[in-house]
């Protein structure tokens, strides 16, 4: 087990900023990951949301952010983190994110990083604290993640950890959505016997 800085075993960059890539005219219409989404990645949300196209200047295309599979996208206002899933990839990243592209798989998992950004006590402090004592919508520095201390298990526990983590994620999803269609047939039944 070592400690490492989430920088010393990834690349971090903040997402595009959408002024600078937008265009009116000619240009390549993009999907962008939403804050929506995000919420609803950590069950925060029962909505995904709407999708939020955006058309792409084609000469700024090179430099735009698009997410690739297994990147750690952590939401700058919210402090929360996902993991890039195969529906998500080539989505647009706006600068409310950031991504986090980890150099070496086989050092450290994804599923376990996006676990210790949302679930550890000592960073959820620290983000709290960052977040907390302001009136305006507070933005998490590229610097504190950069510079976040993150422990580094061995690379199966890593797995282990992140897997039980996003299956627990899942399952909470597939309840709550079972107890809503729970609760649509019952409404059904029980309008059908009042119009009796």
């Amino acid at each position: 087990m070592l400690n490492k800085k989430i920088s010393e075993f990834s690349e971090i960059s903040q997402g595009s900023i959408l002024t600078r890539i937008k265009t009116t005219n000619d240009g390549t219409m993009k999907n962008a990951l939403t804050m929506q989404e995000l919420s609803y990645y950590n069950n925060l949300s029962d909505s995904i949301g709407e999708p939020n196209i955006v058309q792409i200047d084609n000469k700024r295309l090179d430099g735009a952010y698009f997410a690739e599979r297994y990147d750690v996208i952590v939401g700058l206002s919210s402090g929360k983190a996902m993991v890039i899933d195969q529906e998500n990839v080539g989505k647009l990243i706006l600068s409310n994110f950031v991504r986090i592209k980890i150099n070496d798989k086989n050092e450290v998992d994804p599923y376990y990083l996006c676990w210790l950004l949302n679930e550890n006590k000592d960073i959820k402090r620290a983000i709290t604290s960052l977040i907390q004592g302001t009136a305006r919508v507070a933005i998490i520095p590229m610097a504190f993640i950069r510079d976040l201390e993150v422990k580094l298990l061995p690379i199966g526990l890593q797995r282990t950890i992140g897997q039980i983590h996003d299956l627990e994620r899942r399952r909470v999803r597939i309840q709550r959505k079972k107890e809503e269609l729970s609760q649509l047939a019952h409404n059904k039944l029980l309008m059908e016997i009042y119009r009796k």
